[in-house]
């Protein structure tokens, strides 16, 4: 199986911008805003230098994480291996990330800008 994350979601992205990017401005109102580090819910299973997104793990661990926020802002390169410990996604993998939680979160789209 794969996917899904909540499908509330028109748009997924994935970089290293700090938190303080999505502050709401003074006086005005924003979202429920949510910042996600990727080692906590996206796991993957290495083979070599490769690696594969374990769905239904991340999938699992990202519902939990993200509760009823609108507005998400995640980590991307970065991962947990299946024992926990952290490692990147390699080559694109900013991009690959990205992708990978668009397909979580069944966004209609996810827009990368390089």
């Amino acid at each position: 199986g794969g996917g899904g994350g909540g499908g509330n979601f028109p748009a997924a992205a994935a970089g290293g911008v700090g938190d303080n990017a999505c502050a709401p401005k003074a006086g005005g109102s924003s979202p429920h805003f949510r910042f996600v580090d990727a080692r906590k819910v996206l796991v993957v299973r290495a083979e070599g230098q490769d690696r594969f997104p374990m769905w239904e793990v991340s999938e699992a661990k990202l519902k939990a994480e993200i509760h009823n926020s609108t507005a998400l802002l995640f980590t991307g390169y970065i991962a947990s291996l299946e024992n926990g410990a952290m490692t990147t996604l390699g080559r694109d993998g900013s991009d690959f990330s990205a992708s990978i939680f668009g397909k979580l979160l069944e966004a209609s789209e996810v827009t990368i800008w390089t």
